[in-house]
């Protein structure tokens, strides 16, 4: 009977292959042992306090510089930490400022937390997918003639309202811009799609009906799209001493040149926001929930066109 060999040319059963085999497993779970222990390491270090890795600095500023605005990105400090629950491991910049031409602070960012591109990483290139900017502000100014733009800083209300957390207003126009230019892949900023303030604030000073709308529990996320910029909201808003909720969607399709906005509001009570707003004073008196669906069209300026409530 013939003899079957492998094709390494020892014989099946043979104590050179049983050897083989057995050598090539206890090396298998060495290395395995190795990289857990070495995650087991990482993930203590890591539990006692942030680890400094910015010998990163410079790569993460030269890939957030917009060249065509001549803005630029300054890095206090570069941390990898443990996000906690609910997270992975994060790559944070510290002390972060966007810069104007000038070298003037455009917004200070306290903490920014940045998802890297595999791809990128392949091709030489440190550049970021994903951002999230943690504990901010946006405040937004409803004008008398119901004109809706972004807080520029220039007013008394603007320049004194809410508390210390960073406001992003100012860059968003930036932003906005970035993700309707067209991808190239070529350039780090290219490769961002998704900026998110997580923990953050939502202001709208509303002159029109001459009160401030707050809403210190928002989660709001900017997002490249197809035909645009898509933008979501889940915001829990004060009234008077209550706390209603708003979820909102919200796409400029730039094309068309329009914005469109779809908002779920529930929990909003009559009387809270008559303490707070002017509202038909037949419902003052009434302790009466106001749930509905909204649906507008605006112009790139604000102006409102077209709602719908149901």
């Amino acid at each position: 009977m013939p003899v079957r060999s492998n094709l390494f040319g020892a014989q099946s059963g043979s104590p050179v292959l049983v050897r083989s085999a057995k050598i090539l497993t206890e090396v298998i779970i060495g290395v395995i042992a190795v990289v857990a222990l070495l995650a087991g390491l990482t993930i203590w270090r890591l539990s006692s306090g942030p680890l400094s890795v910015d010998f990163l600095t410079p790569y993460l500023e030269r890939s957030f510089a917009d060249n065509e605005r001549g803005l630029t990105l300054d890095v206090g400090k570069t941390v990898l930490t443990w996000g906690g629950k609910g997270r992975t491991l994060d790559l944070r910049a510290r002390d972060a400022r966007i810069l104007n031409p000038d070298g003037s602070t455009l917004a200070a960012l306290p903490e920014v937390s940045v998802s890297l591109s595999l791809t990128a990483l392949f091709r030489g290139m440190v550049a970021a997918t994903e951002i999230d900017v943690i504990n901010a502000r946006v405040t937004l100014v409803r004008e008398a003639d119901g004109h809706f733009a972004l807080a520029t800083g220039g007013t008394p209300e603007e320049a004194t309202i809410g508390g210390t957390e960073p406001e992003l207003s100012a860059i968003l126009p930036a932003l906005i811009d970035l993700f309707t230019r067209d991808p190239r892949r070529g350039r780090p900023l290219d490769y961002l799609n998704v900026v998110r303030v997580v923990d953050g604030q939502l202001i709208v000073i509303d002159h029109r009906l001459n009160t401030i709308w707050f809403a210190p529990d928002a989660r709001m996320e900017l997002r490249r799209h197809e035909h645009g910029v898509a933008a979501f909201m889940n915001l829990q808003v004060a009234v008077g001493p209550e706390t209603a909720s708003a979820n909102l969607a919200i796409l400029f399709d730039q094309p068309k040149q329009i914005i469109t906005v779809a908002a779920r509001v529930a929990g909003f009570h009559a009387d809270a926001v008559a303490a707070v707003a002017p509202v038909p004073e037949a419902l003052s008196g009434f302790h009466v929930p106001l749930d509905a669906n909204v649906q507008a069209t605006l112009t790139p300026q604000g102006e409102l066109t077209v709602a719908n409530f149901n």
